[in-house]
């Protein structure tokens, strides 16, 4: 008998709660993709053969397998057999013999005593269906591990001791370590703290262990780093952001594909992953977890006092064009089968919490989330910001749409947006800071009124270029830099009315990117 078996490991959102340290996330994350990495090598010996996720006995890449998660908490695998419970057997099984070496390679000496609580605390469920042809494939597939997921039970035992050891130098923190020497590495251990993380992208290695005294544990000595970097120093540097990201449409894009087209997706997939993790990492990036269609990292503010954070975005999102273009290559017509009525079938969006590095960095994680999942009620495809300050205000705007084929969502609009922020330089700071005021005094009272009543395109553009001519004419804003700048402003203004966005929409979007520029170049809270 044909059968497909439905896999689903976790509980992940359970064990990321009980995450405090930035290196317990990590590890935490880590696990669950070891776990499915471990299951699946032991259902291919058994002869099971994998769908989905893409795995073969030899990945390559012992060091990247090593520093990120690559591998989802879902899995498609098929095999024929008798009965459905031969199915059932074997991932008991075999999921005795994962949590025995889970807990080895975690325990050390308490291995015994931490077995026996993840046996009843980590789940691996699986659903074996008997198919008569391939067209039930992929029907239903997710909703029936949705119920799977349903079906928690609460574990026995203390687990003090697992929360200490997802936040100590467990196995995973030193498979990390090992390989990284083994390569002439530094050794770095993974997820040391929030502020070390924060100047990532600003000092050097050996600048951090000097800033720190060397204390993996400790804080950046900020008062120290302000007053001796003083000329390089941002305020800035006291944050960092945690990104989310997911794909846009996969689910219908799936339940489209055969059975080989699904294992050749999977292949491109795990690809995408691969390369997206290594240019995250090149560029100060910390992928916490990159697998299917979801991705979860961290990242410093700033890299080299310029490259911003969509700057990584757009490394990530270059990668992502190279695994559409192979779809599309190869599924075109069904790609565009799923066009129909889509602002874009295969996109990502992207939620982006920026937050003080001693800040609650679970209340952080659950803002990336949430962000994330405004950008897709929001039209999909778009990046949602938010930057929560240490003085308690909160800046958040959501960026147009990157690839988007509608002509109202011009994704021209999004590098336009992202061309306002590399624009800005720190010296044009007092002419931001009026514009900002000017904004929010004048933005309701003369520009709202030109965007709803000019109803030409020509002439709504004309008279808000001729609206910045005539307010902002004084000698701070007669060098050719800031005149550039300010004539992007309006322009974006009007550009974006002539998209269809409405004017209150658009007086966010404008504040929120001009305060994210001042955020990146104040030397000090405000």
């Amino acid at each position: 008998m044909s059968t497909y078996t439905i896999i689903t490991i976790g509980p992940i959102v359970k064990t990321f709660g009980k995450a405090r340290k930035v290196k317990a996330y990590w590890s935490a994350s880590y696990m669950f993709s070891w776990i499915m990495r471990e299951l699946l090598k032991e259902l291919a010996e058994k002869g099971y053969k994998v769908i989905s996720p893409y795995y073969v006995s030899d990945l390559g890449n012992q060091s990247l397998l090593s520093q990120v998660g690559l591998f989802p908490d879902r899995a498609i695998v098929t095999k024929e057999v008798e009965e459905l419970e031969e199915i059932k057997a074997d991932l008991e099984e075999i999921k005795a013999k994962v949590i025995e070496t889970l807990a080895k390679k975690i325990g050390g000496k308490s291995a015994e005593a931490l077995e026996a609580y993840l046996q009843s605390y980590i789940y691996i469920y699986g659903f074996p269906l008997a198919c008569t042809g391939e067209a039930e494939f992929v029907k239903g597939l997710n909703s029936r591990l949705d119920a799977l997921e349903l079906r928690q039970r609460a574990a026995t035992g203390e687990d003090t001791q697992f929360k200490k050891l997802l936040a100590s130098n467990n196995g995973f923190i030193n498979s990390y370590l090992d390989v990284q020497k083994k390569e002439g590495g530094s050794a770095r251990v993974p997820f040391e703290t929030t502020s070390r993380i924060a100047v990532s992208g600003w000092l050097t290695d050996e600048e951090i262990e000097e800033y720190t005294r060397g204390e993996h544990e400790v804080a950046m000595d900020y008062a120290r780093l302000s007053t001796e970097k003083r000329d390089s120093y941002r305020n800035c540097y006291k944050y960092l952001a945690v990104v989310k990201a997911d794909g846009d449409s996969f689910g219908k894009f799936l339940e489209k594909l055969t059975e080989g087209q699904m294992q050749e997706f999977s292949r491109y997939f795990f690809n995408f992953s691969q390369k997206a993790a290594e240019e995250l990492m090149r560029l100060k990036g910390i992928p916490v977890y990159i697998g299917g269609d979801d991705l979860f990292f961290f990242t410093p503010i700033l890299r080299d006092e310029s490259q911003q954070i969509f700057d990584l975005i757009e490394v990530v999102e270059k990668q992502f064009k190279d695994f559409r273009d192979k779809l599309v290559a190869e599924h075109e017509e069904l790609l565009k089968e799923l066009e129909k009525g889509e602002a874009q079938p295969l996109t990502m969006s992207y939620g982006v919490s920026i937050f003080y590095y001693k800040s609650p960095m679970a209340e952080a994680i659950d803002v990336a989330g949430k962000l994330l999942d405004r950008a897709k009620k929001s039209g999909r495809d778009r990046v949602a910001i938010s930057i929560h300050k240490h003085s308690g205000r909160k800046i958040e705007f959501i960026l147009p749409c990157k690839y988007s084929t509608k002509e109202s969502e011009d994704k021209a609009l999004y590098q336009e947006a992202i061309g306002l922020v590399r624009g800005y330089s720190a010296d044009q700071e007092a002419m931001l800071d009026g514009l900002i005021h000017w904004l929010n005094e004048m933005f309701d009272l003369v520009i709202t009124p030109i965007l709803s009543n000019e109803k030409e395109e020509v002439k709504r553009e004309q008279r808000l270029l001729a609206l910045c001519k005539n307010f902002f004419d004084e000698e701070i804003h007669d060098k050719p830099d800031k005149k550039v700048f300010l004539g992007k402003v309006f322009n974006f203004i009007a550009r974006l009315a002539s998209k269809g966005h409405k004017a209150e929409e658009i007086k966010q979007l404008i504040y929120g990117l001009l305060r994210y520029c001042q955020f990146t170049t104040d030397k000090e809270e405000r």
